[in-house]
């Protein structure tokens, strides 16, 4: 396990080529005052803010937008779904 911040630059690179975990400092904080387990995942996690909450989307064209949106939102401790089905909590809608 890894706790860096920020989640850039030549070290987090570098850590993100192995399936290891990484976690940033907040994640860290509120794992410790929930007293909890750390997440072991095979992706880095910088908060639990989206923990609990399953994300799904619409009006993104580009696999790239959503990609970008899966990332961002798995690094706060949320799922990603690409369907929406009776267990999404939360719909990002891209506003033209």
């Amino acid at each position: 396990m890894f706790v860096i911040d920020p989640f850039e630059g030549d070290g987090f690179l570098h850590l993100s080529k192995f399936k290891c975990t990484v976690i940033g400092p907040r994640c860290l904080l509120t794992c410790l005052n929930k007293n909890t387990p750390v997440p072991n995942l095979p992706y880095p996690m910088y908060t639990v803010a989206m923990e609990g909450m399953v994300v799904t989307s619409t009006g993104f064209q580009g696999k790239e937008d959503k990609k970008e949106l899966q990332t961002k939102i798995e690094r706060m401790g949320g799922l990603y779904s690409n369907n929406f089905h009776d267990g999404v909590t939360h719909l990002v809608a891209k506003v033209i």
